[in-house]
């Protein structure tokens, strides 16, 4: 019988005594056998605490798949990193596990909850159901062009498209982090979406002049609102948002966010100087109770608004909260005198918000389980 011929030699490593070994080990990489396909690498890695380092078999089906994985565990044995793990690993290391980690590393980052409510929306409605089940070292372009295209289905915005290619990109970010995809290996590369026609020099804020409301449709929603929503209203659906046209009107002419406006206090309403203090943004979690948490991109802003407004609509509203009263009083006299805005403006601003309905605002929201402030 023919003595079996040993695999030939392409490449070797640093001699290691890693592991426990007496003896000098190396990293290898062997060519095919006599008629086989497969490349062979071969090294040692940990097998447990305290226990001795075992020998490690990775097969490749190309030299410049085999040298790959002859480069990671070279460089993950010199700064003792993880080596590189089997092919049964890499197969369980799908989309839908990488969207796991995505949703568990946004946690660790401290995300808000409507941040997290999107995230998660965004994942069960177009990634998981397109890609969820392609692992993530077979993850291309054309997976993220079948994705971006089951998007386009039911976002109709050029912002909602965006915010879907934001985390197809930063999924991508974390799968290189964590080593579950190669950096040579981009999938969103080629992958272009159109992109707005913007002035030259307008801001994220900005809104077309033409699509913003005047102030007499301003003063007409708000009006129609105060007759719906008073007490000669009828529905009772709508009767219980008595302050629906104040709302409106805080919006259109100060910008501010439903969630700002749920959130102010009294203490937040400067009616001498003529702006409010936008500091908090009233959250409500899907399934748990709402509560008053930090603004929109931690951007605490000063709104100036109209005296008709501040004097006529914001004053009674405040006086009615006895417990910041004092505190507001206080506030006051060691805050600095700044210019009066009395003059209401010729059009709303350019920043446009949705004035959603909501419910009565009151200086301090209930937080208790069955009752809310918001709708």
């Amino acid at each position: 019988m023919p003595a079996r011929r040993k695999p030939t030699l392409l490449a070797q490593g640093k001699p290691r005594t890693l592991g426990g070994s007496t003896r000098p080990w190396r990293v290898r990489l062997y060519a095919p056998d006599d008629g086989g396909t497969k490349y062979q690498v071969m090294f040692r890695a940990p097998a447990g605490d305290g226990e001795p380092w075992r020998r490690v078999l990775r097969r490749a089906n190309s030299e410049t798949e085999a040298r790959k994985i002859f480069d990671q565990a070279e460089a993950a044995l010199d700064t003792e990193r993880e080596t590189p793990v089997g092919a049964d690993v890499r197969t369980t290391r799908t989309i839908r596990m990488l969207g796991e980690e995505y949703l568990k590393d946004s946690l660790e980052r401290g995300k808000q909850p409507r941040t997290m409510e999107q995230r998660i929306s965004r994942l069960n409605a177009h990634i998981l159901p397109t890609i969820g089940d392609v692992p993530v070292t077979k993850w291309r372009v054309e997976h993220s062009r079948k994705v971006m295209e089951k998007g386009s289905k039911t976002l109709f915005s050029q912002r909602g498209r965006e915010d879907l290619r934001g985390q197809l990109a930063a999924m991508r970010k974390l799968a290189w982090r964590l080593g579950w995809l190669d950096r040579s290996i981009d999938p969103l590369d080629g992958l272009e979406i159109g992109r707005a026609t913007v002035h030259h020099g307008a801001t994220a804020q900005y809104v077309d002049p033409r699509l913003r409301p005047e102030t007499r449709q301003v003063k007409a929603m708000a009006a129609a609102a105060d007759k719906l929503c008073g007490s000669d209203g009828i529905d009772p659906l709508m009767t219980r948002l008595p302050l629906f046209g104040t709302k409106i009107r805080v919006a259109g002419f100060g910008g501010l966010r439903l969630g700002e406006q749920n959130a102010l206090r009294a203490i937040d309403v400067f009616l001498d100087h003529g702006y409010v203090h936008v500091n908090g943004s009233w959250i409500t979690p899907r399934g748990a109770a709402g509560f008053r948490g930090p603004v929109k991109n931690h951007r605490i802003h000063e709104v100036p608004l109209p005296r008709s407004l501040m004097h006529d609509e914001l004053l009674p509203a405040s006086k009615t909260c006895s417990i910041c009263q004092p505190r507001r009083r206080s506030s006051r006299s060691s805050t600095p005198r700044r210019p009066s805005v009395n003059a209401a403006p010729h059009s709303p601003p350019a920043r446009r918000t949705g004035a959603s309905p909501g419910g009565t605002t009151r200086c301090h929201p209930r937080t208790s389980s069955g009752s809310s402030s918001t709708p």
